[in-house]
């Protein structure tokens, strides 16, 4: 499977959303669910911690955030912060569904969009100016 990468998070507008982040990738087998099928998928819930991440502002197009202890994503009418997760997805044959939990540290109307890119980063060198570019659709935006 290899590398997941998903990035950036980015909000429109409003507060900055923020922290700890983990992808549960969940295998499930094709059929009709039933006592045994959910006790099957009790146990193939697969979590993976990231490998790297990392924050960019807008505002600072030169300057690296990756050793911080904070993700932000904040947009809307002054300069944008996006934050940056990649994980490293091996030892599976298929995949059903991920789940990307993040928690806000600060106050928010909603959820942050999600999008892929593609390209390589890397934690203490990603800058604004030298991101990958985000996929133009986000895959997950609430």
């Amino acid at each position: 499977m290899g590398n997941a990468a998903l990035a950036p998070f980015h909000r429109r507008a409003g507060l900055a959303v923020a922290a700890a982040a983990f992808a549960a990738l969940t295998l499930l087998s094709a059929g009709t669910p039933d006592a045994a099928a959910a006790t099957a998928l009790e146990s193939a819930v697969v979590v993976f911690s990231p490998e790297a991440d990392a924050r960019v502002h807008e505002s600072s197009p030169t300057s690296n955030y990756g050793t911080s202890s904070q993700l932000r994503a904040d947009g809307g009418s002054d300069s944008d912060v996006e934050s940056y997760i990649r994980f490293s997805v091996t030892g599976l044959s298929s995949v059903q569904s991920v789940v990307l939990r993040l928690y806000a540290t600060s106050g928010t109307s909603d959820a942050p969009a999600v999008y892929t890119s593609a390209g390589s980063w890397s934690e203490t060198g990603i800058t604004w100016s030298n991101r990958p570019a985000r996929t133009v659709t986000p895959i997950a935006d609430k």
